[in-house]
């Protein structure tokens, strides 16, 4: 089945499954409001995407508010299952153990997604992962699924948006269909215990349309965010075990469901300024070394002829040189000699520089255009994510935002 066909098949599914909703939705204002609130949510990240780009993209970045209100979706869910959980060991009807192993495998899950969005502190902590994930993790960062990029088992892509739609499409259609429609014999209190509410199926089916259909740029964030908000969703949904889901969510539960975006929004100025802080000694050194790097990359024969044949390169140093853009044996001044730790030779440097890493254990940047003759090196700065809105060419005067530390370069021809 090609990609086209599954594609219009989701949207479809989608698409019948909210007029369905509504309908139903219609006859109960609770679950109307609920209803609201995915319309809301949704149809707003959609309408950014669409004529408020650069604002979308800013707010999908590492960092932003989405991805806090993603990790609080998340946690929310988690905590609530844990509840219920413990609720279940005082129920004398309940009864076996592969229900509440179904149910604890679902915290667990969003537990590890919420680790995962914040890469488990690491940017808010400033420390170095291990080796392994500064080398395979092309974000060298310590998360678990962009590790697995480009990577593939049996066929199938390990690559986080073909995740997210595959868990999408099964925990929020396949698994409440089943339950449904499927004899699953002794299996069927287990299905029952962990399967989110049937209302929540078109937008599962949603998400998982536009990981993979993939409209706008930094689309996948926004899917995530819209997977907690369901995961959130599906737990405040089910307030019994292991019996039907309440369809009926209370004034208590909508806000709580609406809480991560508000904690969102309030979180990443918290961070940026009480957190993380301005550091003028770290600026100052990132500055020196970006103009280090500059005039070390820049060095006759450092640059090969492959960052020329592209109109546009914005990748990670550490990526570029991994890519072939620069000589990876070059012994660099800002590596003090020593060979990169892009390169096998013996000596090379496994440190903080030696991944091109700045004061703060973010990766150093560079984005060049026109085939290379004109482009910066960069710095996230002290708040650890990217202000400045990088251009598809590089202009002559490029000014950064926020605290991104830049310096610009030209390769002569």
């Amino acid at each position: 089945m090609g990609k086209s066909v599954i594609l219009s098949i989701l949207a479809l599914g989608a698409l019948t499954g909210w007029f369905f909703v509504h309908a139903k939705a219609r006859r109960d204002r609770p679950l109307l409001v609920l209803t609201l609130v995915f319309d809301i949510v949704v149809g707003g990240l959609a309408a950014m995407a669409t004529w408020f780009e650069a604002s979308f993209e800013l707010s999908m970045q590492e960092d932003g508010w989405a991805e806090w209100a993603t990790v609080y979706a998340f946690s929310f869910a988690a905590a609530l299952i844990v509840a219920r959980l413990l609720r279940w060991r005082r129920e004398p009807e309940a009864s076996g153990w592969l229900a509440p192993l179904g149910v604890a495998s679902v915290a667990l899950f969003c537990v590890f997604v919420a680790g995962e969005e914040i890469s488990w502190g690491q940017r808010l902590l400033a420390f170095q992962p291990p080796e392994i994930f500064l080398r395979e993790n092309f974000q060298q960062e310590l998360n678990v699924h962009n590790l697995l990029t480009k990577k593939t088992v049996a066929g199938f892509k390990l690559d986080s948006r073909f995740l997210v739609a595959v868990i999408a499409i099964f925990y929020g259609v396949i698994v409440p269909a089943m339950r449904r429609w499927v004899p699953l014999g002794p299996l069927r209190s287990t299905w029952a215990a962990v399967e989110p509410s049937w209302v929540l199926a078109p937008w599962f089916a949603a998400v998982a349309f536009v990981e993979l259909s993939y409209p706008a740029e930094l689309a996948g964030e926004a899917c995530e965010l819209v997977l907690g908000m369901l995961f959130l969703a599906a737990a405040l949904l089910r307030t019994h075990w292991p019996t039907e889901p309440k369809a009926i969510p209370s004034r208590r539960s909508l806000v709580l469901l609406v809480a991560p975006l508000g904690l969102g929004v309030v979180t990443e100025p918290v961070v940026s300024r009480l957190v993380y802080g301005a550091d003028e000694e770290l600026v100052a050194q990132t500055q020196q070394e970006l103009e280090q790097l500059r005039e070390d990359l820049l060095a006759k024969g450092v640059v090969r002829r492959k960052l020329g044949k592209k109109r546009r390169v914005h990748k990670r140093i550490f990526t570029a040189v991994v890519a072939g853009y620069f000589d990876k044996d070059a012994e660099l001044v800002f590596l003090e000699g020593a060979p990169s730790a892009a390169s096998d030779a013996e000596g090379a440097r496994r440190d903080r520089q030696g991944y091109f890493l700045d004061p703060w254990k973010n990766p150093y940047w560079i984005l060049t255009s026109k085939k290379g003759r004109r482009g910066v090196l960069y710095s996230f700065g002290p708040n650890r994510r990217r202000d400045t809105k990088m251009p598809k060419r590089v202009p002559k005067q490029l000014e950064p935002a926020g605290d991104d530390i830049l310096v610009r370069f030209r390769i002569e021809p």
